[in-house]
């Protein structure tokens, strides 16, 4: 075996190495190796290079791990001469990468056609030699040339660059065997056999048929690949669309929920008025009935988007039918919707008030203005004059919280056993001359008598009560605050 330190000092006679190449490519009655290409990861057959000489091949395996990323990649080399006598140098790498925690994975694959370097005209020097090396992230191992590695100790060679000078020469004169004859095992090579055998043919290498069906096969995958994309494009497009239907479904679930609450509090303020309580209070009740229309709707229509969504792309979970999910997952929205249904129809079937005040009290019946059920259950019951212009003597007020009105029953029944022939009356039920509530929007019982229709009448009766009764006109026109001066 020559001296390596003697090998060392050596030098390389590369343009005598380039020239025999060019003249080994022009003279050599060997046979061609096919061309090299391979099928990448969208399916497309890539062409890397054409026909020429194989002269060595390398590979190496990488199987690591670094910070949650893992890496399984598998890099080939390929050294040939090609028809024009230059030295090449053909990469291939194929590379899978993925995450240790969750699904995402990728392929990829690259190649490159470099001239060949000095470091790779030397490799030819030494005995092909293979490893497996462990590291704290994973293993390599392959047969690639590695610079200052245990292979570089097998040199083969006297000098630098007579390896691939004696391939190169018995390639010119024929004397180099052909990949389908026997391979020489890395134990057995020599100086005579690593440039004498030309190594095997490899998995990138593609004669003219098997090309032809490998192109054929990736367009047809190309196609299908195409058409799979266009469909997942549509797929997200309809499930996009399934989430813009989902919101608005919620907005009409949420005016649904909130707007018997709006009827409620109009229907309060507005208690006086039951007219106008009436009137402003049907955009609320539409609110609610097209609301609850078009949650119903969209709670149909959003699952029916996705799952046509999902038909065109299998990667996502369908949605339940549309009207099971309804059933199942949507039954207590449905419910909810049901009971403010029913409590919309229970407040509507009652009535707060269903007759307006006329005008001077014309055609009023008293029976017709207490539907909201606050009479005080008294043995005289509450009483509901015309607002004719008439005057009363009020000789007492009573003003219960609002939530309590039912507290004023034992006062007002005192008032009226104190003064017997009274009446007693609920002014937010009353005519709108007389005040409707006090300051903290409770309500006024008023314990009062019928005191003629001229002011001296009504005058009379207030100094004959005495104590701090005063004297109020039942008016749709005197406002509230008016009393009668006596």
């Amino acid at each position: 075996m020559p001296d390596v330190e003697a090998y060392k000092q050596t030098a390389l006679d590369n343009e005598a190495i380039r020239g025999l190449a060019v003249r080994a490519a022009a003279e050599t009655p060997l046979k061609q190796a096919p061309a090299v290409g391979y099928i990448d990861q969208n399916k497309q057959f890539i062409d890397v290079c054409g026909p020429h000489w194989l002269l060595d091949s390398r590979t190496e395996r990488v199987d690591e791990v670094r910070n949650g990323l893992g890496e399984d990649g598998t890099y080939t080399w390929l050294y040939v001469l090609m028809p024009d006598g230059q030295l090449t140098t053909v990469s291939i790498s194929s590379l899978y990468t993925y995450r240790t925690e969750g699904t995402w994975s990728k392929w990829s694959h690259q190649h490159s056609v470099d001239p060949m370097s000095d470091v790779e005209i030397e490799s030819f020097d030494f005995a092909k030699d293979s490893y497996n090396l462990y590291n704290d992230y994973g293993r390599i191992w392959g047969n690639a040339f590695r610079q200052g590695g245990a292979s570089q100790q097998k040199v083969l060679h006297a000098s630098r660059g007579a390896g691939l000078s004696l391939l190169l020469e018995n390639i010119r004169t024929g004397r180099a065997q052909q990949p389908d004859e026997r391979v020489v095992p890395f134990s057995e090579e020599t100086a005579e056999t690593r440039t004498q055998h030309m190594p095997r043919l490899t998995e990138f290498h593609y004669r003219p048929d098997a090309r032809a069906k490998a192109v054929s096969e990736s367009l047809g995958a190309s196609a299908a690949l195409a058409a799979e994309k266009a469909e997942q494009t549509r797929g997200k497009e309809l499930r996009d669309k399934s989430k813009t239907i989902g919101k608005f479904r919620r907005l009409a679930g949420i005016l649904a929920a909130i707007s018997p609450i709006g009827v409620f509090f109009a229907s309060l303020k507005l208690d006086p008025y039951p007219a106008v309580a009436a009137i402003l209070s049907l955009p609320w009740v539409a609110i609610f009935c097209l609301s609850l229309v078009a949650w119903a709707v969209l709670r149909i229509v959003e699952p029916a988007v996705w799952n046509a969504g999902v038909s065109l792309d299998a990667r996502n979970e369908s949605h339940q039918t549309s009207l099971r999910y309804i059933y199942t997952r949507g039954r207590w929205k449905t419910s909810a919707a049901a009971v403010l249904v029913a409590v919309l129809a229970i407040w509507v079937h009652s009535g707060r008030s269903t007759q307006p005040v006329a005008p001077n009290g014309a055609g009023v019946e008293s029976a017709q203005l207490d539907t909201a059920g606050t009479d005080l259950g008294l043995a005289i019951p509450m009483s509901y004059p015309d607002c004719d212009d008439s005057g009363i003597v009020v000789i007492g007020n009573v003003t219960p919280p609002k939530e309590r009105w039912r507290d004023a029953a034992a006062l007002i029944q005192r008032l009226l056993e104190e003064n017997p022939g009274a009446s007693y009356l609920r002014t937010d039920h009353s005519c709108p001359s007389l005040r409707q509530a006090d300051d903290e929007g409770n309500p006024i019982y008023a314990v009062y008598r019928p005191a003629g229709r001229s002011e001296a009448e009504v005058c009379a009766e207030v100094r004959a009560a005495g104590g701090d009764a005063y004297g109020k006109w039942l008016s749709t026109s005197e406002p509230d605050s008016y009393i009668i001066p006596c």
